[in-house]
């Protein structure tokens, strides 16, 4: 058998170390089974990475995502002409189904997640033999392929559609029996392939729902959600169980919301996996985030800031004292650019505190805290608490109340840099937010030395973008964003690029491909603050921010539109809320 051979072209290549392939080793001898599914068990390699070698080790091709088969009959028809069982196909992790090549020949798919175990072999040619001989010569091209997990659980739901088994849910009620079904081998398999497909897609959370037939796996995907798999409704208690026990849940409860948090290794890397179930008609709704320990931050020119917002941002980081603040809603990026501006000024020298909830990145040379409020330790208290530890800098996750507000600015006007967060729609909401929560105008102008709003958007993908002639919603936007700033984008520059997503296999037929973020970005100066003392208002706020050079967010999205990073659609779609309140604004005014 050649899987020795691929053991040592996967350790040769620096995918396996001799470590995890001894304790997969000592596992098989304890507990049986294939070496090559143990290693994916237990998060040393990721599936993809497996078979692709597999691939190359063996000579044998892997099975295409489009090729897998959409009609059961495909299914059934091939089962029964090579005269093979469905229970034998199932207990060897096989599949055979018919197709049509580019020609329109027949083609009969025979395909395994290890096509070398002898016994499949020994009965693939037993079958297709038989099947040869039966039709006299003219029997349909044999293809061999390699099959992964997560293809053939969507094989195994394109056979079973329509129907419902109820095998495993009867025992549902077993917690004891729930929880060796948990344990059990398949649904290991099953729950991590979500997992290494999370991974691959790039995925930020993994929704898990269930329906009164199936459950479905939902990926959120640079911001939006997308299918995934279907599975038959059977297994979603044992999944679901499976999920809560690796995350620390309490597996019996099942009628209250419940928070959980591990952590987990997964193809080679270590995870921290946070899940929260929510009871519903059908079960728990399930939703897992995966946070890699070791992810790179990137640098502030990546995170999408440019021109004179950057320079403004940079500005205002490298101050000794003050408060920088980041806006936006939830999931908007604004921890990662907090992270982000504390790596660049993380130069050893200063002493850097962060109050959080929760931890997202652990940094180096940061003294990072959690906040546990049930044991009282909150971002006021623990605020307070840093304070006495002789800090530079401070991060605060997020100001959420006065007394947190309250202390923030005191930290700033005795010499500390405070950066943190506000949950407000754009840049210059923040200083009527901070106003609601008791802060004095004058505080605010003293402490406050810039304040930066963000949205995520999609980048077009690189592959398969084309440009296209100015687009069917441009005027839309254009309506949303001062005339100035237009001219100069549109009329006086000649990098002007318009392009559209089409899709490709790459991107996985959305046309984006990763992030960046749209930011539009206030220095709180002089003429700032006159309009903070004397007409706090947004409009009036605005009239002084752009002195400066401000921009809305929607004209950096025009901007990054024009120069092909992003789509008309995909700055609409994001700022789409954002651009209704800015021409009621603009009509108001006009109306005065």
């Amino acid at each position: 058998m050649a899987t020795p051979n691929l053991i040592d072209s996967l350790q040769k290549n620096g995918l396996l170390s001799v470590a995890d392939v001894e304790s997969a080793r000592q596992l098989q001898r304890s507990t049986g089974g294939q070496l090559l599914e143990i290693l994916v068990r237990i998060g040393a390699i990721d599936e993809d990475t497996l078979l692709q070698n597999a691939s190359e080790v063996w000579g044998i091709p892997l099975v295409q995502d489009a090729a897998l088969p959409q009609d059961p009959e495909d299914l059934t028809n091939a089962t029964r002409d090579l005269g093979l069982n469905d229970s034998w196909l199932a207990s060897r992790q096989a599949a055979v189904w018919r197709s049509e090549d580019p020609d329109g020949h027949a083609v009969l798919n025979l395909a395994a997640c290890n096509p070398l175990d002898p016994a499949i072999q020994e009965e693939f040619d037993r079958a297709f033999s038989h099947y040869a001989d039966k039709r006299n010569g003219s029997a349909a091209r044999c293809v061999l392929s390699i099959l992964s997990k997560s293809q053939l659980e969507t094989i195994a739901a394109v056979n079973h559609a329509g129907t419902q088994d109820h095998h495993e849910s009867a025992d549902s009620s077993d917690l004891s029996r729930l929880k060796e079904l948990a344990e059990e081998a398949p649904i290991i398999d099953l729950v991590n392939q979500i997992f290494s497909a999370a991974i691959k897609h790039r995925a930020s959370d993994i929704h898990i729902e269930p329906y009164e037939k199936f459950f479905e796996i939902r990926l959120r995907v640079d911001g939006v959600v997308q299918s995934w798999q279907r599975q038959p409704i059977s297994k979603f208690d044992a999944v679901s169980t499976r999920i809560k026990l690796i995350s620390a849940m309490d597996i019996a409860e099942r009628r209250l919301p419940q928070d959980g948090r591990q952590s987990i290794r997964l193809s080679g890397q270590t995870f921290d996996l946070r899940v929260s179930s929510l009871p519903g008609a059908w079960g728990e709704s399930l939703v897992l985030r995966l946070l890699s320990k070791h992810q790179s931050l990137p640098t502030l020119s990546q995170l999408g800031i440019t021109g004179r917002g950057f320079d403004e941002f940079t500005t205002a980081l490298r101050q000794s004292n003050g408060i920088v603040l980041v806006t936006g809603p939830t999931g908007s990026g604004k921890s990662t650019t907090l992270y982000t501006g504390l790596q660049s000024i993380n130069d050893g020298q200063k002493k850097i505190i962060t109050i959080e909830d929760p931890i997202e990145y652990n940094m180096e040379r940061v003294t990072q805290v959690q906040v546990k409020s049930d044991i009282g330790l909150t971002f006021a208290s623990g605020l307070r608490s840093i304070l006495r530890q002789d800090p530079d800098v401070i991060m605060i996750g997020e100001i959420r109340d006065p007394e947190t507000a309250r202390i923030a600015i005191q930290s700033a006007l005795t010499g500390h840099l405070v950066l943190s967060t506000l949950h407000t729609n754009s840049s210059l909401l923040a200083i009527p937010r901070l106003l609601d929560l008791g802060l004095e105008a004058f505080q605010i102008g003293a402490a406050i030395k810039a304040i930066a709003a963000q949205r995520l958007v999609r980048k077009l993908c690189e592959t398969c973008k084309v440009e296209e002639s100015a687009p069917d919603q441009l005027d839309v936007l254009v309506h949303a964003c001062d005339s100035s700033v237009v001219k100069y984008i549109l009329r006086n520059r000649d990098d002007v690029r318009w392009c559209r997503h089409v899709g490709c296999p790459s991107c996985a037929g959305t046309g984006y491909s990763g992030r960046t973020a749209l930011f539009e970005i206030v220095r709180i100066d002089q003429v700032v603050k006159t309009a903070m003392m004397t007409s706090p208002s947004p409009m009036e706020l605005e009239r002084a921010a752009r002195q400066q050079g401000f921009r809305r967010l929607a004209e950096d999205g025009l901007d990054k539109a024009a120069r092909g990073i992003t789509s008309i659609e995909e700055v609409l779609r994001v700022v789409g809320d954002e651009r209704a309140m800015r021409m009621h604004d603009d009509r108001d005014e006009n109306h005065l």
